[in-house]
């Protein structure tokens, strides 16, 4: 991984977790990750899932459920496609999947 691509995952992690306030500030690096990432990679480019997921899980820290709940099922459904059901990505993608709708009330989702 470059050094400078290092540095800007490092600094969304820092704002992600930091204050609420940086939670915007970590929307947009995040963001910038994804469409460099999506140039260079491609969308179902496994690193490209990453920022996805990273940005799902943004939105999910702002209460943004429906946007996060929408990328959640995209990697999802990629990760189904690209490795199987039953690679260990594509299971932490369902897993993140039901901690959204868990987070924002749809436990009868969640559980099924």
């Amino acid at each position: 991984m470059p050094v400078i691509a290092y540095h800007v995952l490092h600094l969304i992690w820092v704002f992600r977790l930091g204050p609420i306030e940086f939670l915007g500030t970590a929307e947009q690096l995040v963001v910038q990750a994804m469409e460099a990432r999506n140039t260079k990679l491609g969308e179902d480019h496994p690193d490209m899932l990453i920022s996805m997921n990273n940005l799902a899980s943004t939105y999910m820290k702002q209460g943004r459920w429906e946007e996060a709940e929408q990328l959640e099922v995209q990697v999802m459904e990629t990760r189904k496609t690209k490795l199987g059901e039953d690679h260990p990505d594509t299971l932490t993608s369902m897993a993140n999947l039901a901690f959204t709708w868990k987070s924002s009330g749809h436990d009868a989702k969640a559980v099924n």
